[in-house]
C-alpha cells in the first residue's frame, strides 16, 4: 500500500497532516514556463479552510514530490478542491532588465537574488548572452532568452524547474534516465502523431537591417533535398543589427539543424514510474503496434508534460512525449 503524506502549513504557522481526508491528488509538471501544479480534494463537510499562500508538502512512499503554495479553491456542494503551485509561479512577474556581457547563468542568479528565490545551479550555462533590453517582460522570458541562444549555438538545452521548493537551472542532458515503457509492460493507452505543420522548417531566412547604409542583408540556410520532399517550409527572423556576418551564418545553420525534422509526439497513459518522475526527464519507449506505421522502438523521448494521479491507492501517470534531438544534425 502506498504511503501518501500531505501536510499543509497555514500563514499563521499552524501545521496539519490531511492525508486521511484527501481522496484525490494529482501533480502536473510541464517542460516550459508553467509552474508545477498540485490539485487535491477534500469533502466539503471537513472543517478545514486553507487560505491563499498556505504551503503544501507532498511525499509519497517517503519520496519528496511537491512543495508549493495554495492559489486556487473551487467549492461545490460535496467537495472542496485546492490547487497549489510551485515557485515557478512567481516567474510570471514582469520587470525591466538590461543585461550586457552576462552569461545565462549570471542572469539566472541575478534575477533569483533580486526576487529572493531559493535556487541552485545544477548545470552551468556559460553562453554569453547578447545584449538586450527586456522592457516589461516576464522573469521567465528574460531568463529563457539566454537559454534559447545557448540551444541554437551550443545544442545544449537548459531549463528552469522547481525541485521540491528550489528553482534549478539544469541541462536536459542531466535528466536522461534508463526508464523504459512499452505496450506489453506498463503502457495502458497511447496516441502517436507525426507532424511537419508546427515547428518544422527546411529553409531558414535571416535578415539584417543596416539603417546607416539603408540596406537589408539576407542570409539563407536550406536543405534542398528536403524541400523537394516537403516543399519549402521557411523560418524567418530579423537578427540584431550588430551581429557579424559569421555570427548570422552560424545561427542560420544551427537553426536549420534543429528545426529540419519531423516533430513526433506521443500521448501515453502508464503505470510503474517513480512518484517524482516529471517533465524534462527522458525515457525509452517501445510501442509494438506502431512499428508497421514506421515507429522505431527503444528510442529516447523527452517528457513535455507529466501528470501523476494518486487515487484509491492507485498510482497512474499521463505523459506527453516529444522526440527531440540535441545533437547537431540529429
Amino acid at each position: 500500500m502506498m504511503k501518501v503524506l500531505l501536510a499543509v502549513e497555514t500563514p499563521d504557522n499552524k501545521i496539519f497532516e490531511i492525508s486521511e481526508v484527501v481522496y484525490d491528488i494529482s501533480w502536473t509538471t510541464t517542460l516550459l514556463e508553467q509552474p508545477g501544479k498540485l490539485k487535491f480534494s477534500v469533502p466539503s463537510n471537513v472543517e478545514l479552510v486553507l487560505d491563499f499562500a498556505t504551503t503544501v508538502n507532498l511525499m509519497v512512499d517517503e519520496v519528496p514530490v511537491f512543495y508549493g503554495y495554495v492559489v486556487n479553491m473551487n467549492c461545490t456542494e460535496d467537495t472542496i478542491t485546492y490547487e497549489a503551485v510551485d515557485q515557478m509561479f512567481y516567474l510570471k512577474n514582469k520587470e525591466s532588465y538590461v543585461f550586457s556581457g552576462k552569461t545565462a547563468t549570471q542572469i539566472f542568479k541575478a534575477i533569483c537574488d533580486d526576487w529572493k528565490f531559493t535556487y541552485k545551479i545544477v548545470d552551468e550555462c556559460n553562453w554569453q548572452v547578447s545584449t538586450r533590453v527586456h522592457d516589461g517582460k516576464s522573469l521567465y522570458s528574460i531568463i529563457a532568452y539566454g537559454y534559447d541562444e545557448a540551444l541554437v549555438n551550443t545544442q545544449n538545452w537548459f531549463i528552469i524547474r522547481d525541485n521540491y521548493g528550489t528553482l534549478e537551472q539544469i541541462s536536459l542532458l542531466s535528466l536522461k534516465t534508463n526508464y523504459y515503457i512499452s505496450d506489453d509492460l506498463n503502457v495502458t493507452n497511447f496516441n502517436y502523431r507525426k507532424s511537419i505543420d508546427r515547428d518544422s522548417y527546411n529553409r531558414v531566412k535571416l535578415v539584417q537591417d543596416n539603417t546607416k547604409e539603408g540596406v537589408r542583408k539576407v542570409y539563407v540556410a536550406q536543405d534542398d533535398e528536403n524541400q523537394r520532399k516537403w516543399g519549402i517550409l521557411q523560418y524567418y527572423e530579423k537578427v540584431d543589427k550588430n551581429a557579424t556576418e559569421n555570427q548570422i551564418k552560424e545561427r542560420g545553420n544551427a537553426l536549420l539543424k534543429i528545426k529540419n525534422r519531423e516533430l513526433k509526439t506521443i500521448k501515453i497513459q502508464c503505470v510503474g514510474l517513480p512518484h517524482n518522475f516529471r517533465a524534462g526527464h527522458w525515457l525509452f519507449v517501445a510501442l509494438n503496434p506502431l512499428t508497421k506505421a514506421g515507429f522505431v522502438n527503444n528510442q529516447e523521448y523527452i517528457v513535455v508534460d507529466c501528470t501523476h494521479q494518486w487515487k484509491n491507492n492507485e498510482h497512474t501517470i499521463s505523459l506527453n512525449l516529444n522526440e527531440y534531438s540535441l545533437n547537431v544534425g540529429g
